[in-house]
């Protein structure tokens, strides 16, 4: 929760660095499951190594994906 408050500063400074999205999502449980994998997919698709990494770079940014079931309420 520490990183997400760092987000409002963040995002003034680097925008082109700083994203944010949410959402809100009925699916299935094979459905989450394919979703995350192919996060993972993307995630390894456009990653580099620090020394493999084409300009424009800069330090790594941090990623985090999460699920969470909403309340039935």
């Amino acid at each position: 929760m520490a990183l997400l408050g760092r987000l409002p500063k963040a995002y003034e400074r680097e925008r082109a660095w700083t994203m944010l999205s949410h959402g809100f999502a009925h699916t299935t449980e094979a459905g989450l499951a394919e979703f995350f994998e192919a996060y993972i997919r993307l995630l390894q698709k456009h990653s580099h190594r620090p020394e493999d990494a084409p300009p424009p770079r800069r330090p790594p940014v941090y990623i985090r994906l999460f699920t969470l079931p909403a309340d039935e309420d």
